[in-house]
């Protein structure tokens, strides 16, 4: 399963395929929680150039929205 850390988030971000969902861990200490998963579905326009460049996928096609709040 690909994945990334976006260090300004203390956040791990990971495409799941199979569901065609990305999944988001949070982390502490520099190690992932994996208790902490939850399927993005909103993100920041930081968050969401971050996933498309680093992930090469388009995060609308993993049900996730850029929102600026």
């Amino acid at each position: 399963m690909e994945e990334i850390f976006i260090k300004q988030t203390n956040t791990t971000i990971r495409v799941d395929e199979g569901n065609k969902v990305l999944l988001a861990f949070d982390v502490v200490d520099g190690i992932v929680d994996e208790n902490s998963e939850g399927i993005l579905a909103e993100v920041s326009p930081f968050m969401y150039d971050e996933i498309k460049n680093r992930l090469s996928v388009n995060p609308q096609e993993y049900g996730v929205d850029c929102v600026d709040k």
